[in-house]
């Protein structure tokens, strides 16, 4: 196993990137992680088949190639559609002493114990056991090493899922630069935060939430007749 550099943290991908920062030498604060990553989004989902059916998160979807594309550093996820390639190729990467950032669903993560799926949850791979078939991963508030075994990484890893790419995502880079001129980085990410957010373009669409949410949590509201009880879930 790679040397762990894991703090705990709040949010899944700024916690997984500051550790991925800090085993290359980088040392920044998850706070600024999320924010140089444009972290704070507003969107809503309607999963009509699922368990939440609505789904109402507080994440930028495209947090990982904004942190990295404003500091400077080429993003691109390495990806494969079949199962056996993505793992074999995490475990390469491991091998040449790479920690791996990685896409997953929760639901097949078994220390989760979730009933509910979310695709787009970000962790950190710092190591595997061939011999147990298990990866050895950190990820957000725990602080301890967890193990996922591998046929349950493998479907985690891939999912049909119309928002987040689910194909095996993996970011291991072999090396990250400190980044420089670290306030026009940060004046940068907030102007373009604040400006997706007032648009309400794409995902971001603050003016839907009250609307939907009101219609789904009190139904009979414009009815005259009393609101059902309903499960609110919100990530």
């Amino acid at each position: 196993m790679l040397p762990v550099s894991h703090v705990p943290g709040r949010h899944c991908a700024s916690t997984a990137i500051r550790d991925m920062l800090s085993f290359h030498g980088i040392r920044m604060s998850e706070a600024m992680c999320f924010g140089i990553g444009v972290g704070l989004g507003i969107w809503y989902r309607s999963l009509p088949t699922g368990s939440p059916s609505r789904l109402v998160h507080m994440r930028s979807a495209d947090f990982e190639a904004q942190f990295f594309s404003r500091i400077g550093h080429e993003f691109v996820w390495d990806r494969s559609g079949k199962p056996g390639l993505a793992e074999a190729s995490l475990c390469r990467a491991i091998d040449k002493g790479l920690p791996a950032l990685i896409r997953t669903d929760i639901y097949h993560l078994p220390y989760f114990r979730s009933s509910t799926h979310f695709q787009g949850h970000v962790i950190m791979v710092w190591g595997y056991d061939s011999e147990r078939e298990v990866f050895l991963v950190t990820d957000t508030g725990n602080p301890e090493i967890l193990e996922v075994p591998f046929p349950d990484m493998r479907k985690a890893r891939h999912q049909e899922d119309p928002f987040f790419e689910m194909q095996g995502n993996r970011f291991s880079p072999g090396a990250i630069e400190p980044p420089g001129g670290m306030r026009e980085i940060i004046v940068s990410s907030i102007v373009h935060n604040s400006r997706a957010i007032l648009d309400g373009s794409g995902a971001y669409a603050p003016w839907k939430t009250p609307i939907t949410v009101r219609l789904w949590l009190w139904p009979e509201a414009d009815s005259g007749l009393p609101a059902r009880g309903m499960r609110a879930d919100l990530y």
